[in-house]
This record gives C-alpha cells, structure tokens and sequence, in this order.
C-alpha cells in the first residue's frame, strides 16, 4: 500500500466517541502536511539521547504550565510528551517556560530544542519550523444552559440566539465570516459566567476548558451538547489537530519522535491521559469512521 492511501485509510477508519462528542467530517480526506521522505544524515537524535533535551512550555492551563508550588511542568501537553520522550529512551528532560509567542524564537536560536505547548499548522509557521504527527485534537463545545432550553441543534440555530465567544478565537473568526452576532469576552471564566446568569443563551468554546470547567464547578447549570456536527470550514481553520514543534534540521530526532508518538497513541497511554484529564477517545481522531 502507498504511504498516500495508507493514511487515506486511516483517516477514513476514525470514530469519535465521549461526553462531549461532536460530529466533524469532512467530504474528501483532508491533509494538514505534506508527507516528508527527507534522508537523515545528522545526529539531533542521538545528541537528546547523550545529553537530555530541554522543552519549551507555555503558561496556558490545562495544556501546560509550571506549578508556582512545586516549580515543576504540568499540563495535558506536559503528560504525552513526557510519554513519548520516555519510549525514545530520552531520560534528561529540562523546561524553560515563556510567552506563548516566544517559543519558536527561543526554538530556532536553539535556547530551546522543542515547543511542548501544542501548536497548530499554519503556512506562516510552515516556512520556518517543522511539525510531530498529530498528537490530539480538540475543538469547539457548544455550551448551553442545563436541559438546553433554546433547543440548540446546530450551528445554523446560532443566528436566531444570544451567543458568547472568546475574543480572537477561531470561533469568534468564524461567527463573524458567517454574520452570526455575538457577545465577545476576554476569558472563558468570563463566558462561563455569563451563560450562568442568562446574559447568553450558549458559548462556543474549546472542549477541554468546558470539561475543566464542568470538573471544577460540577453543580453549574450547563452542559455541553454531545453529537453536534462542527461545519467542515471551522474544522480546518483553527481546530486542526494539536502538534507539538521541532527544528527543520533536527530531522533524525523528529523521525524518531513520531514514531515513538505514534506508538503511544497505539498502546492507549495517550487514551489513558485524555480520560485523566477529562476528555475521552473522541480527542485523538478528528474525523469520523465510516462504518459502511
């Protein structure tokens, strides 16, 4: 089988399932990067194995951060790294936390060997840096009050409500592509709130902070909507699946990170931290199975 139809088949052979479990597909299979057949002939690799590598962690909660208590690296993207650095035999791993936007310059003037926080393919980001394999996804939940009263069944119904988006988001991008008006905040603890005190009927947000929202306040009166189709655009403008980045030279040690990836996702242990953390499998495939 070529390498192009064996990931047609794979991407065709996904389902998502979970609390929060929505309905992405895509009518022909959808490619984030090109395949790359690059020879390795440096040692990136057996350097990280030799002397350790250092990871560069954004503070952006749940998927990483420091812990100000213990001063140690914690978050979702923290966990699967740390899984996939321990199948490469990589035993000495250091982390410099910065900005967010910081990272790929510390990256590619080598203060730093990797982007930890997960990154998303971008053309501008392809010129510069190179990409892992897919690792997870998450995407947008449709949030409402409990029971959802307004009946909320699609992304078309948003028109007709009062809707709440965070400011900057591929959301917030997308609402406003489609004409769809809506009430913009600065943090989703703001938009929590507001759906709480009925200022807003539903919000699009990130699935992870709704489940670690619902987690810490178990008795609010929200739900996110299971079973809710994402439009094929939004799913390929921003909620593309999570990466983390590495340095274009660094080609042996980027070989062998996704292999060693692709072999955690297989065993579970990438299902393991998913369901920890308050997701489910639904989060490792963004398009769905066809069963026929």
């Amino acid at each position: 089988m070529s390498p192009k139809a064996n990931i047609h088949s794979i991407c065709t052979a996904v389902a998502f399932a979970g609390a929060f479990g929505f309905t992405a597909h895509a009518a022909e299979p959808y490619y984030e990067l090109p395949a790359d057949y690059s020879v390795c002939s440096d040692n990136s690799y057996q350097r990280a194995v030799d002397n350790g590598v250092k990871l560069g962690v954004a503070a952006a909660m749940p998927w990483s951060g420091i812990d100000p208590a213990t001063g140690k690296p914690i978050g979702i993207d923290v966990e699967m790294h740390a899984e996939v650095l321990k199948h490469m035999g990589i035993t000495k791993i250091t982390y410099e936390a910065g900005a967010f936007n910081s990272l790929i310059p510390s990256m590619l003037s080598k203060r730093i060997d990797m982007v930890v926080t997960d990154i998303h393919v971008t053309p501008e980001r392809m010129k510069t840096i190179a990409f892992s394999g897919p690792v997870w996804w998450y995407g947008p939940a449709v949030v409402v009050q409990a029971g959802n009263p307004k009946g909320v069944k699609s992304f078309a119904d948003l028109s007709k409500l009062r809707v709440g988006v965070l400011l900057g988001t591929g959301t917030d991008e997308y609402l406003k592509k489609v004409g769809v008006a809506a009430t913009r905040y600065q943090s989703y603890a703001e938009e929590f709130a507001a759906i709480q005190q009925d200022k807003v009927d539903v919000v699009l947000e990130y699935d992870l902070l709704a489940a670690e929202f619902k987690k810490a306040n178990p008795d609010a009166k929200v739900e996110a909507l299971s079973n809710f189709a994402i439009p094929d655009d939004l799913l390929k403008n921003g909620y593309g699946y999570a990466r983390f980045g590495l340095r274009k030279e660094d080609c042996s040690f980027r070989a062998a990170f996704d292999q060693s990836l692709a072999e955690v996702r297989a065993s579970g242990a990438m299902s393991e931290i998913l369901n920890r953390n308050g997701l489910s499998d639904r989060n490792l495939f963004v398009f769905p199975l066809q069963t026929n």
